[in-house]
């Protein structure tokens, strides 16, 4: 098992996202290898150098009693969904327990299923939760994928 899982954190705004009544996505490019560059250098370039990484990304809450996992190895982007999730509480430390909830779920499934080594979480964040009021809690955008 590795010693080291690395953490990449994307903050996006989610309001003009919201407000074309669509599921939120947000398209995270994978890596070049190193020493590699996809830019022209010439007329007769014609071929594109492959993208590294494997990545897995949920389907849905994954807070939910069955989600599904997708993985992407061969196109230039990942495409992770936003997912909406609620607090249980109005407070502060419930959005805090809400994230906590999320990663430990997300990397106990994902770990269930797979038989190699998770290197890196990306965490796609909301810039800012919606208030429900007090009787409704909190209500924050989270986004995960996961490299393989």
């Amino acid at each position: 098992m590795s010693e080291r899982l690395d953490f990449r954190v994307h903050w996006i705004d989610v309001h003009p996202l919201l407000s074309q009544r669509e599921r939120p996505v947000v398209l995270l490019e994978r890596e070049l290898p190193p020493g590699k560059d996809e830019r022209n250098h010439g007329l007769y370039l014609v071929a594109k150098v492959a993208r590294t990484g494997r990545y897995w990304v949920p389907g849905e809450s994954v807070l939910s009693p069955d989600p599904s996992w997708a993985h992407t190895q061969s196109e230039t982007h990942v495409r992770v969904p936003i997912t909406a999730y609620r607090t249980c509480d109005y407070a502060l430390a419930a959005v805090f327990g809400l994230g906590l909830q999320i990663g430990m779920t997300a990397l106990h499934q994902l770990r269930s299923m797979l038989t190699t080594e998770i290197s890196e979480a990306v965490l796609v964040l909301g810039n800012e939760c919606t208030d429900l009021g007090e009787a409704e809690g909190f209500r924050c955008y989270v986004g995960l994928a996961f490299r393989v």
